[in-house]
């Protein structure tokens, strides 16, 4: 039997505008993010699905209202599609993270499976929490069609599980933009 969800990244926030790492910071979206949002409303228009399942942040359930508009379906509020807390990153400008934090950054870009910001969680600990949550959903949704809207690193973090690889293969998944769409099967096992 096989399960599909459409992960769904969030629309444009204002921690993207702002070139802030906004992570578990909850930030309202921005004017684009809404126009981004009445077109995948009309994307997802005719994609039926059974059910809607969204990080518990601000900009993924707005996100998931859009991507829900035409299908009047529950919001499930799903932890574990949150984006990874970044701990003293959180707020922060992208530019200031070489100065402030250099051997944090350098593990960012080089080598992600090794970050793990002070205060926060380790990508190690966000691969394994929406995996998790992804194949729960799977389990608990079995035979259906599901959105699930996410973020940018939480969705990098299963799109490298689902192509059956390790963390340390994170660099070869390309990060996706706001309310790009991955459609993931699963089956039982």
């Amino acid at each position: 039997m096989k399960t599909t969800i459409y992960f769904v990244r969030h629309c444009e926030a204002q921690g993207n505008h702002e070139r802030v790492f906004q992570g578990a910071t909850d930030c309202d979206i921005t004017p684009r993010g809404k126009l981004q949002l009445e077109a995948l409303s009309e994307r997802f228009r005719t994609i039926e699905i059974d059910a809607v399942y969204t990080s518990p942040l601000l900009r993924a359930r707005r996100t998931a209202e859009a991507v829900n508009r035409y299908h009047g379906l529950p919001l499930h509020i799903e932890p574990g599609l949150r984006e990874i807390n970044a701990g003293h990153w959180e707020g922060k400008p992208w530019t200031d993270f070489p100065v402030l934090y250099p051997d944090e950054a350098r593990a960012w870009n080089l080598a992600p499976w090794d970050f793990a910001p002070e205060g926060g969680e380790t990508m190690r600990e966000v691969y394994e929490r929406v995996s998790k949550a992804a194949c729960a959903i799977a389990k608990k949704e079995a035979g259906r069609r599901v959105a699930a809207v996410s973020h940018g690193c939480a969705i990098r973090n299963l799109l490298c599980f689902a192509h059956g690889w390790p963390i340390e293969k994170l660099n070869d998944v390309e990060w996706c933009d706001n309310t790009a769409v991955s459609l993931l099967e699963f089956d039982e096992d």
